[in-house]
C-alpha cells in the first residue's frame, strides 16, 4: 500500500509539472483579430433606450462592440442597424433572395441606401477576422406584432 501511494504521488507530481509546462509553453497562442465586423439590430448597434443615439452603421462609444474592439486592438467595422432582421441580412448577402417589398427595411433604413451598401457589406464580411451577430427582438417581435395587428383588424378590434 505504501509503495502504491509513492507511485501515485510521483505520477501526480509529473502530471502537475507537465500541466504547468504546457501552460507556460503556450502563453501566446491566441489569434490576433485585426478586423472585427459587427452585424445585427439596434441592440447590437448600441441603441440606448434613455438617450437617443444614431447607431446605424456607426461605432457607438461604450457599446459592447466598442469595448470588444478596444480589448482586442481590432478595427471595428460597425454594420449593425436598428430594425435589421434576418430578411434584411439575407437581402444584403444573397443575390437571389426572394422577399416581400412591404416588409423589407420596415421603419428602419432607406432601401436605396441599403442596396448601395451591399458590395461594402459583403466585402467587409469576407475580410473579417471576427464577426459578432446580435439578434434582438426584431426577428420575432416585429413580425409577431404585425400578425397580431392583422388579426385584430380582421376581427374589428
Amino acid at each position: 500500500m505504501k509503495k502504491m501511494k509513492k507511485v501515485l504521488a510521483v505520477v501526480l507530481s509529473i502530471a502537475l509539472l507537465a500541466g504547468m509546462f504546457t501552460c507556460f509553453a503556450s502563453a501566446k497562442t491566441h489569434y490576433e483579430y485585426k478586423k472585427y465586423v459587427l452585424l445585427g439590430d439596434s441592440v447590437a448597434s448600441g441603441h440606448d433606450d434613455i438617450l437617443y443615439l444614431p447607431t446605424e452603421f456607426i461605432r457607438v462609444e461604450g457599446s459592447y462592440s466598442d469595448l470588444v474592439a478596444d480589448a482586442l486592438g481590432a478595427e471595428l467595422i460597425p454594420m449593425a442597424c436598428p430594425g435589421f432582421r434576418t430578411i434584411e441580412m439575407r437581402y444584403m448577402l444573397e443575390d437571389d433572395y426572394d422577399y416581400e417589398d412591404d416588409f423589407m427595411f420596415h421603419d428602419t433604413a432607406d432601401p436605396d441606401v441599403m442596396k448601395a451598401r451591399i458590395p461594402m457589406y459583403r466585402q467587409n464580411i469576407a475580410e473579417a477576422d471576427l464577426i459578432t451577430l446580435g439578434v434582438g427582438g426584431n426577428d420575432f417581435g416585429t413580425m409577431l406584432t404585425w400578425l397580431v395587428a392583422d388579426v385584430m383588424e380582421e376581427k374589428g378590434m
